[in-house]
């Protein structure tokens, strides 16, 4: 199957084809040149200082926005060693650390589109591959845009932008972590720090490594906002992503897995991302299914599913298809946000509003798709009350991927487009 790319540049979007011969070195090219000079973090944390900005900080709970005095605080960070970056990090992320990271991932940060004012909420993605990290992600950032972190009047929107950007990473890394352990983020130095070998190739990214460990949900959010602050290049897809291994733990993920599923979590030659990785973002846990509770096989085998409702909710279009199953956790998540996986691809349907599941027949929702080439917001009205003889709907047998999701959730639903072009 060709997949459809949309490389975008500061103004442009180029489609691609998968099967295309393309020039790496080009986007290599383009997207190094725009890293900036790397924030310096020290090896040394003045305890003092710290606990002076607890104080002021746990006085100054109503205030929305990041204490300003974070800019004095030092944070104590340590650079990866050898066995971590080839063992608990490459061989768990594609499964053998002389592979190489395609520039897909290497050079796939968080850009917010600043092109369409419409779309201010918007991540870019250039290249197929990350798009179930950055859905999850960018799932994350709506919870936060529409309903944690709301405001009316933004007054500084590159720094409102950010500061959701730090939450909605924070929030993902706090529910991934275990019971009495501290959150470990990797965060990409500017110079190696570690020396090639035989099971370490460079790749750009695993050996620039340095990590740090946070206790409270306070200061990862502040060190994650002093990041963004500086530079938007030294926590990307990546690096992410070795965030959520080191803090959920080499055996706890492996022990995620069912068994004999998976051995990496970006699918082989691909690297694509895996649904486990899309569980390990949305809910904490590697798990390789999306139904309701364990499924007991046989006493030898036993198939682990979601087991508390989410926060994110997840639909896929191989439940329409009858080739999944998605349970309750999912589709009823405490917020209205869904990452969505329709055609091998990961996207996002999401409500800026609360909905009533029990009596609202009309629900205002919206989809973004970031690699899209999408210039205005999609907006659906869903009409829940289901279709009375839903074989006469002129539309049942030509429904689109997107629509066919839909139905997942309200079944026999009507779907109007408004003035936005039906995607197929």
């Amino acid at each position: 199957m060709n997949e459809n790319l949309f490389v975008r540049t500061k103004k442009t979007f180029i489609k691609n084809n998968v099967d295309d011969d393309r020039d790496d070195n080009q986007f290599e090219l383009q997207c190094s040149n725009n890293r900036i000079t790397d924030l310096e973090i020290t090896d040394i944390i003045n305890n003092d200082d710290a606990e002076m900005l607890d104080d002021i900080q746990s006085n100054n709970n109503n205030n929305r926005s990041i204490n300003q005095s974070i800019d004095r605080m030092k944070f104590e960070t340590k650079p990866i060693d050898h066995d971590t970056a080839v063992v608990n990090l490459k061989r768990i992320l594609i499964g053998n650390a002389t592979m190489p990271i395609g520039p897909e991932w290497l050079y796939q940060y968080f850009e917010f589109d600043s092109i369409n004012p419409q779309l201010w909420y918007g991540l870019i993605q250039h290249k197929g591959g990350p798009c179930g990290v950055l859905a999850s992600i960018q799932a994350f950032l709506f919870a936060e845009f529409f309903h944690w972190n709301h405001v009316e009047n933004i007054e500084n929107l590159d720094n409102y932008r950010k500061e959701c950007l730090s939450k909605a990473i924070g929030n993902i890394l706090w529910q991934i972590k275990r019971k009495d352990q501290s959150v470990i983020v990797a965060i990409e130095n500017q110079q190696p720090v570690l020396d090639e070998t035989k099971e370490l190739r460079f790749d750009n990214i695993t050996e620039r490594l340095r990590i740090g460990q946070f206790e409270t949900k306070k200061k990862l959010f502040d060190f994650l906002f002093q990041l963004f602050q500086h530079s938007n290049f030294q926590i990307g897809c990546v690096s992410f992503v070795y965030s959520c291994i080191l803090t959920r733990g080499i055996d706890e993920i492996q022990n995620d897995y069912d068994q004999d599923s998976i051995q990496a979590l970006l699918t082989p030659e691909t690297l694509l991302c895996s649904q486990e990785l899309v569980n390990l973002c949305l809910i904490g846990r590697a798990i390789s299914n999306v139904f309701d509770n364990d499924l007991n096989c046989s006493n030898e085998l036993i198939l682990q599913g979601v087991k508390k409702q989410s926060t994110i909710g997840f639909l896929t279009f191989y439940e329409y298809d009858g080739g999944a199953k998605v349970g309750k956790c999912y589709k009823s998540p405490k917020l209205p946000i869904f990452v969505i996986l329709s055609e091998g691809h990961f996207t996002v349907l999401f409500a800026k509003d609360k909905i009533n599941n029990n009596n609202q027949q009309k629900i205002e929702i919206y989809y973004y798709d970031g690699l899209m080439n999408q210039e205005n917001e999609i907006h659906l009205t869903i009409d829940t009350q289901p279709i009375a003889d839903e074989n006469n709907d002129d539309d049942h047998h030509n429904r689109s991927p997107l629509e066919c999701v839909i139905q997942t959730k309200w079944p026999g639903c009507r779907i109007n487009w408004n003035d936005s072009n039906r995607l197929f």
